[in-house]
């Protein structure tokens, strides 16, 4: 179920306001569109939306990692790689092209992986 912030009485939402100012429209520009807005109104979306950033987006500064992560997009899982590479030093590493050309030669060998 989406939420959605409404600003006062007016039944816009602070998304409306954000996306428009993300197309380039200036205060004035979405108070004409929008005549149930003030400058007051899009500048408060503004402010809001710095302080629902600074309250919830961590900084890289301030992030520590004690072991090697990295982020899986085709899941967007967050795997830790130093237990996997105790077991398996060189996975998540890109191959060498040598490599990737003995793993094709193997293959029209008639390799496969068993």
């Amino acid at each position: 179920m989406e939420k959605s912030i409404f600003i006062r009485d007016t039944g816009i939402t602070v998304v409306e306001v954000l996306e428009e100012l993300a197309q380039g429209y200036n205060c004035d520009q979405i108070v004409s569109c929008k005549p149930k807005l003030s400058i007051s109104d899009v500048l408060g979306t503004i402010k809001f939306a710095a302080d629902v950033i600074d309250q919830h987006v961590t900084s890289e500064d301030k992030i520590v990692i004690t072991g090697e992560i990295v982020l899986r997009a085709h899941n967007r899982k967050v795997i830790d790689l130093t237990e996997i590479r105790k077991k398996y030093p060189r996975a998540y590493e890109a191959w060498a092209t040598s490599e990737d050309n003995q793993l094709v030669d193997l293959f029209k060998r008639g390799h496969r992986i068993k």
